[in-house]
């Protein structure tokens, strides 16, 4: 249970003041209320050892003043009484000496005005005698106010009844006093003495208070203050990310060990800290090193880290793509996705814990879209004690990976090298016999002319070869152009046929005789025909049957490529256009490129591609693309 903080230190800590002047202030309070309260005890201590001296400094004067008295008193010499009675007068301090009889009327007085008078019938606060009380209970000493008003400490002493009185007063054991004698002495003195004294105690007591202040503040600002205030810098500087920052407080007290192991515990901060900064630089490096784009989201839907692949896809800067909401970073949404209309891998994975893959559309700052293909996971660990959950999604541009560049075509036709030098092999043969012959000197001018003919019809055919591998290799044109689809498939097809002859493959081919045109790039609708033929090879064994359909319906002009092999699992028609999916029947290992590519391109020009078995008893690629020739009839 938590101690409630005493009021005043409550009320001391809203002070606006700093840890010297508060204690500055609690010292001086404490100092100032104990000076106060031994100045007051001591004053009271002193007036009360003062009345007690003074009372028996008069006591021990009215004894000396009724042993001078006693034989006056006894020869009854008022005459000399008196006399003495004034000389004790003029002692410095005494205001007033009375001598009463036993009735308490006063016979000797310095105040002539109370002479002869008898206080005790009013029994008044100037009373002389207190016959009816017993000797114990009677005060002998007493300040009070004299008869002219003066405060006056006033002695009162019996003067017993001795042998000599017994004449005139009776029996001493009934009657054992004569009278009264009684002494006024100035209250003022004393009181001014009391004050003096007390003044005096008072200023020693504002030294002593300076003195112990001053001590205090000097041990408390170079013993305490000024230790606090390197270990408040150090702390202040640790605090603003400065982990260097030590403080140096010498000796061996509990601020000095404090200081070291302020120290110690900062070097190990730093060092922490360093190895902190070293595991998360090794960690972007690791995943900066990743080509697709990565990034991990948290359960509010903000990024918490991702690398230079995301930043690039998006061109945003790594700086300000941290603690970013996913929805704003990637799809450029105030508010979260809405789960109906795009997959949302932080709704759908809370209640999987099964990876999950979906393409998707992302959108970079200037509001370009880009397809990409997204594999997000699951990531729980625990944390403070709870389940903290993250999604890691790994990202890829299909743009990117679909995009044909000049040197992935060369790449690609690379392939057909064996069917182009096969295609060219018997041109140059039949050169090399004509050329052989022409340089004998005994050929004659009609043979001649046959060589010179059939050296001429084989040139040609090279440069057609030529052509058509230049056709496939060129870059594509800004705009589009009016194709003949039947003359792209069969140049196409001649460079195929070496490979085909390779793989025991028969090539048919059904050409629309109505020769269909479109408006497309001709090295781009090449490559669709290359891309879908290739396909076909990869899903037969050797041996097999590829049947190539050109038709024209409408508005549509329809490329069909057909093979009798193992045909598309039903489970992957859904996936067969995805990019790096990859599943040849012919042992070998794609890049799961070709038919993303087709796919591409065929969108690109407006069609669509289909896939579906074949009658032949394998799969059936329908391409679908605008008909350049054809016109909607007008309505009569």
């Amino acid at each position: 249970m938590e101690l409630e903080k005493p009021l005043i230190a409550e009320h001391i800590n809203k002070l606006n003041l700093g840890l010297s002047q508060k204690y500055l202030f609690g010292l001086l309070s404490g100092l100032v209320a104990t000076g106060i309260a031994f100045v007051v005890m001591l004053s009271v201590m002193y007036q009360s050892q003062l009345l007690e001296s003074r009372t028996q400094s008069a006591h021990q004067m009215a004894q000396l003043l009724l042993a001078s008295m006693e034989q006056p008193l006894i020869d009854q010499d008022d005459q000399a009484l008196r006399k003495l009675i004034d000389r004790l007068t003029e002692q410095p301090g005494i205001t007033n000496v009375m001598l009463s009889n036993r009735d308490g009327n006063i016979r000797f007085s310095s105040l002539e005005s109370l002479r002869n008078t008898n206080p005790l019938a009013d029994r008044g606060e100037g009373c002389v005698s207190c016959h009816d009380k017993s000797s114990a209970e009677r005060p002998t000493h007493m300040f009070l106010q004299d008869e002219l008003g003066n405060e006056v400490l006033r002695s009162v002493t019996p003067v017993p009844n001795g042998d000599a009185c017994v004449t005139c007063h009776g029996d001493s054991s009934s009657k054992p006093y004569t009278g009264m004698l009684v002494v006024d002495y100035n209250a003022g003195l004393l009181r001014r003495e009391a004050l003096n004294t007390t003044l005096l105690l008072m200023g020693a007591g504002v030294v002593v208070l300076f003195i112990t202040l001053w001590g205090g503040w000097w041990f408390t600002q170079n013993m305490v203050l000024v230790p606090v205030s390197r270990l408040n810098s150090a702390s202040s500087a640790v605090s603003q990310g400065n982990l260097r920052a030590r403080v140096d407080i010498q000796g061996h007290d509990e601020l000095a060990q404090l200081g070291h192991t302020f120290n110690t515990m900062a070097g190990n901060l730093q060092k922490a800290m360093q190895d902190l900064k070293t595991r998360e630089a090794f960690q972007q490096a690791l995943i900066d090193a990743i080509p697709d784009g990565v990034r991990v989201i948290d359960n509010n839907y903000n990024i918490i880290a991702a690398n230079n692949a995301y930043c690039e896809q998006l061109g945003i800067s790594p700086d300000t793509v941290l603690n970013t909401c996913c929805h704003r970073s990637s799809h450029l949404n105030d508010a979260p996705c809405i789960a109906t209309l795009v997959t949302c891998p932080i709704r759908e994975l809370r209640e999987s814990p099964e990876p999950i893959k979906f393409l998707d559309r992302h959108k970079r700052t200037d509001g370009t879209e880009f397809e990409c293909e997204v594999y997000a996971a699951p990531l729980h660990f625990r944390h403070d004690g709870s389940d903290a959950f993250f999604v890691v999604e790994s990202i890829r541009n299909l743009e990117d990976q679909m995009h044909y560049s000049h040197e992935q075509k060369l790449a690609d036709l690379g392939q057909l090298a064996a069917g182009v030098a096969h295609e060219i092999r018997n041109p140059l043969t039949s050169l090399q016999m004509a050329f052989s012959y022409l340089q004998k000197d005994n050929s004659d001018q009609q043979a001649r002319s046959d060589y010179l003919e059939l050296a001429n019809r084989e040139i040609q055919r090279c440069i057609a070869v030529s052509d058509r591998l230049l056709k496939l290799s060129t870059l594509p044109p800004q705009h589009t152009e009016l194709v003949d689809l039947n003359t792209c498939t069969e140049e196409t097809l001649s460079l195929l046929n070496f490979e085909a002859e390779q793989r025991e493959l028969q090539i048919q081919t059904q050409l629309d005789e109505n020769n269909p045109r479109l408006l497309a790039t001709d090295s781009e609708l090449r490559m669709i025909i290359l891309n879908l033929v290739q396909n076909a090879f990869h899903a037969l064994s050797n041996g097999g049957v590829i049947r190539i359909t050109t038709t024209s319906e409408g508005p549509f002009v329809n490329l069909i490529v057909e093979d009798n092999g193992h045909g598309v699992f039903p489970k992957d028609v859904e996936r067969i256009f995805d990019p790096f999916f990859s599943r040849r029947h012919d042992g070998t290992t794609g890049s799961g490129l070709g038919l993303a590519i087709a796919k591409s391109l065929v969108t690109r020009h407006g069609g669509e591609i289909h896939v579906r078995p074949s009658a032949l008893g394998g799969a059936r690629f329908s391409v679908a693309l605008r008909n350049a020739d054809w016109q909607p009839k007008e309505e009569s």
